[in-house]
């Protein structure tokens, strides 16, 4: 049975309530588009109204089975079934454990972008056909933070709420001084990992080789590219105890954010990298 067929008849299930004992049913399939690898996962709630659909970006180390994984997410769609809200399709696009939503890069790294954009534009049209949803959800967790604002700074879809959940934002970066670095790990103690940071660093070293890429592409390089995005409505979560110090790029990001006029809502959410708020789920998505 083909992809399209199949999500075809997932929807028809959906409608006859074939599926009801489950929040959901997820359809799976894996792409090797330009010899990139990668898998595409399809969460389709019991009660989808057929109007909203989600776009969810994983953090580092997940996979695109990551929203149907995690207890906090799985938590706010009980919520929300129990609230009598309707649940949106979530579409979940990965490339591996590591990967970042670049247009350059070595090898074929530097066409993950517009993969990912032929990807999710072939999706949409499966599932609504000829016509386009009522509203857009994007969803960055972590590494899907910073990969939703490496989104967003180029030309996509248009999205109308963004959530940037404990997104991968640090004040410092590949390049930053010896005594920047230093004074980050130290303002972030007791509860920040060194080795965390330090392996981060060489990363991001090598998706960004030079001084000027990074300055461009980093997190807060890429701010002035969202003044277009004033029609969008922003939640941003940082943790007060998280291991890479996010919590404090996270702040800021908030606040350079909202002094280019954007719709920011922040929320300081207490423990470590990634603790989340189901309440604060459910009133994004509703």
């Amino acid at each position: 049975m083909s992809s399209m067929i199949l999500i075809s008849f997932l929807l028809a299930s959906m409608a006859q309530n074939v599926f009801a004992i489950s929040l959901s049913s997820t359809l799976c399939r894996t792409f090797d588009i330009r010899s990139l690898q990668g898998e595409t996962c399809i969460s389709i709630p019991t009660n989808w109204d057929r109007k909203n659909i989600v776009y969810f970006l994983h953090g580092s180390g997940g996979s695109a089975k990551y929203w149907d994984q995690n207890q906090t997410f799985q938590k706010a769609m009980r919520m929300m079934e129990n609230q009598n809200l309707k649940r949106p399709l979530v579409v979940s696009i990965s490339f591996g454990q590591w990967w970042l939503l670049k247009d350059f890069g070595r090898e074929n790294q530097g066409a993950l972008l517009d993969i990912y954009l032929q990807i999710q534009k072939e999706t949409e049209l499966e599932i609504f056909k000829d016509k386009v949803p009522s509203k857009r959800y994007l969803m960055g967790l972590s590494m899907g933070g910073y990969n939703s604002l490496l989104l967003l700074a180029k030309k996509s879809l248009e999205f109308d709420r963004v959530a940037l959940i404990c997104p991968g934002v640090a004040i410092i970066g590949p390049y930053s001084s010896v005594a920047d670095i230093s004074a980050y790990l130290k303002r972030n103690q007791p509860f920040i990992n060194d080795q965390l940071i330090f392996g981060l660093l060489d990363l991001l070293g090598l998706d960004f080789p030079t001084y000027d890429v990074w300055a461009t592409h980093s997190p807060f390089g890429l701010l002035e590219s969202l003044k277009s995005r004033r029609q969008t409505a922003f939640y941003i979560s940082g943790n007060t105890l998280d291991e890479y110090g996010f919590g404090e790029g996270a702040e800021l990001l908030a606040q350079k954010m909202k002094k280019l006029d954007l719709t920011v809502d922040y929320e300081v959410v207490p423990g470590r990298h990634c603790v989340m708020n189901p309440s604060s789920i459910v009133n994004f998505l509703k």
